[in-house]
């Protein structure tokens, strides 16, 4: 059967320590994400989080288990990455909405979060199952791989919604409105061509 363990009081430490980061995570998101926009926020964590997580390896791979700097080492980088997962998660979840017209708005950002919820149950169960079979450089490399994907990810988003009236409909963006760059401009015009042949 299932036995279960007792954690260490170092690890309550680690946890609540590690835990404690969502709180600069929400701070530094909302300071910058006026500034720097959605897209290049989302970057700036999501990079930050996959280095966090690759400069774990030195620690894992140098000296032994148990020596002081090593915890101390890997406590200030996950604290660095959750701080920075929480903050990019803060800024996807403004940017999501602001991205859909109000007339697909509520389930454009219902199956985005439903896909990233398969991310979340898959997460720990890949992460634990690694670790138990001895495999923790694996799934740290996993992790930051991750991480730095999604920071390409939203380096390349389509649109920048910062300081952008959200829309009702594809059709309510003013003829000859300057909504972006010339991409975006002709993403929007291309999709509200599409919208007005399928009206008609």
């Amino acid at each position: 059967g299932l036995e279960i363990l007792p954690l260490p009081s170092s690890d309550f430490l680690e946890i609540f320590i590690t835990s404690a980061a969502e709180l600069p995570g929400l701070f530094f998101s909302s300071l910058i994400v006026e500034k720097l926009g959605r897209k290049y926020t989302q970057f700036v964590f999501f990079l930050v989080v996959g280095i966090s997580f690759l400069l774990l390896l030195f620690p894992f791979l140098m000296g032994n288990e148990g020596e002081i700097w090593k915890e101390v080492v890997e406590t200030v980088l996950l604290f660095l990455a959750r701080a920075c997962i929480f903050g990019a998660f803060c800024v996807t979840y403004v940017y999501t909405p602001e991205v859909y017209p109000t007339s697909v708005r509520t389930m454009g950002v219902g199956v985005a979060n439903s896909l990233a919820r398969v991310g979340g149950i898959l997460c720990p169960l890949v992460g634990a199952t690694m670790i138990e079979s001895g495999q923790k450089n694996l799934a740290t490399v996993i992790f930051g791989a991750a991480s730095l994907a999604a920071a390409l990810a939203a380096l390349f988003l389509p649109l920048e919604t910062s300081g952008k009236a959200m829309d009702d409909t594809l059709k309510t963006v003013p003829s000859g409105a300057k909504i972006g760059t010339d991409e975006e401009e002709d993403m929007v015009a291309g999709a509200t061509v599409l919208v007005e042949e399928k009206e008609r």
